[in-house]
């Protein structure tokens, strides 16, 4: 016997020639004309849902309000989300970036359904590698224009970011930590993973406890021979809130951004870990992620000077921040490990001597963390009051994101500093990335 593939429709008006064709692949077991009808709906939905929920527009949709809603209605159905759009959306940039920016990758743009059309758009599941290609498939189609303006500011290849330092421990996780969730906040699928250290510091900095989902477990499980344990073992706040296993206070979960994971050090019970061993970890533990898992970003918390550190530095991290004080042996000394490992560096101070001794070198300015960021990060740890940090630490963790590539809008009074400042961070020979009129804030900045 045949298994019919269930879908729900949304669409404003029943298109015959539409429902004709999909009834040939497809039991439609409900419709829903409007938005807040289908979101009612999906809230007070007590059998099984859809396999699929069709989305068909003709005419402009998803207002701000309802592309918060979206993320919602896909995490209480459960089920797939296609979206079937006219060809005149395919100029609509705001729409296009809102759904890759949130992972709906299964969206297709045409006016004539065609039985094959139909076929493809419902047994069809796209990647975010494959979203684009069909993108830029329809550059092709007469009358359409160039689309890689539209998407490419939003699309976010995978990166690999470290945030290392030897000494100072607790800016080093206050940028690395910031940066993740301003990443998450901007509807990208981060994960923040603290590497093997002799004093964990981020699931004390995030409140949360757990046996299993930490480095040092996962480690371990990964030695033993159980690699399928990678698929899982990053931790996130609706995993915490419903896992048994979880420990320790977990109200202040349910704030943090849905696209954010995470994955702590814990105390390790294991022997000795050979250097191999950690960077096989690493490449499987990556591969899996960014491939199989589409995330868009991985930042690795690297505090402390260890091997552990070495092979997230020189092996896996492809934007590399280093932290250090003012004194002169540091600035040599990381001076000299930029020109190894490319390593921007922030300083925990400015000072003018300082500034005049790198223009003496012809070396590029360092980056300053305002005196405001320890103490909105040691706020946030005690009183998980995040979105109360300062106008100034804001626009600092701002800079990281640009350098990302991520599309923000910077605040009031400081929307003038990449201007004068992005340069310094992408040094020539190394990244190979230069300003131009289209790398404004308006567009991404690609290396």
């Amino acid at each position: 016997m045949q298994s019919w593939l269930k879908i729900h429709l949304i669409i404003p008006e029943r298109d015959k020639k539409l429902l004709s064709q999909l009834s040939k692949y497809c039991q439609i077991t409900g419709w829903h004309p409007t938005w807040e009808q289908a979101f009612t709906w999906a809230h007070e939905l007590k059998g099984a849902s859809p396999d699929l929920v069709l989305i068909c527009q003709q005419e402009p949709f998803l207002a701000p309000r309802e592309l918060e809603q979206l993320d919602h209605f896909r995490k209480k159905l459960g089920s797939q989300i296609v979206f079937l759009l006219s060809r005149r959306f395919l100029a609509n940039e705001a729409l296009i970036a809102a759904l890759i920016k949130r992972c709906f990758y299964d969206f297709w743009f045409m006016d004539d359904f065609t039985p094959a059309a139909i076929k493809e758009v419902l047994f069809t599941r796209r990647t975010l590698a494959a979203a684009e290609e069909y993108l830029l498939a329809q550059q092709k189609v007469k009358n359409y224009g160039e689309l890689k303006n539209i998407f490419r500011p939003y699309y976010i290849k995978s990166n690999l970011l470290a945030f290392s330092s030897s000494a100072h421990q607790t800016l080093n996780t206050a940028l690395a930590l910031f940066t993740a969730l301003n990443l998450a906040e901007q509807g990208l699928k981060v994960g923040l993973i603290e590497t093997i250290s002799e004093v964990p510091l981020l699931a004390s900095c995030l409140s949360v406890e757990h046996p299993y989902l930490n480095t040092a477990h996962a480690l371990a499980m990964y030695t033993n021979g159980n690699k399928a344990f990678l698929k899982n073992c990053l931790n996130q706040a609706e995993k915490h809130l419903n896992d048994p296993y979880a420990l320790g206070p977990l109200e202040h979960l349910k704030y943090l951004p849905s696209t954010f994971y995470f994955l702590p050090d814990g105390i390790s019970n294991q022997g000795r870990v050979e250097k191999e061993t950690w960077s096989a970890f690493l490449q499987d533990l990556t591969r899996c992620l960014i491939f199989e898992q589409n995330f868009q970003f991985i930042i690795f918390l690297a505090n402390g000077e260890h091997f552990f550190n070495q092979v997230v530095l020189e092996k896996f991290s492809y934007l590399k921040f280093r932290l250090i004080d003012p004194l002169p042996a540091s600035v040599f000394w990381a001076l000299q490990r930029r020109k190894k490992l490319g390593e921007q560096i922030i300083c925990t101070r400015s000072t003018k001597n300082l500034r005049k001794e790198l223009r003496c070198l012809g070396e590029e300015p360092f980056l300053y963390p305002p005196d405001d960021l320890e103490g909105d990060f040691l706020h946030y740890v005690y009183e998980h009051q995040y979105r109360k940090i300062s106008t100034a630490t804001q626009n600092f963790i701002n800079k990281f994101l640009v350098l990302c590539g991520v599309k923000v809008d910077l605040l009031e009074n400081e929307k003038k500093w990449w201007i004068k400042d992005i340069s310094q961070f992408w040094r020539k020979g190394v990244l190979a990335c230069f300003l131009k009129k289209e790398n404004t804030l308006e567009s991404r900045v690609e290396p």
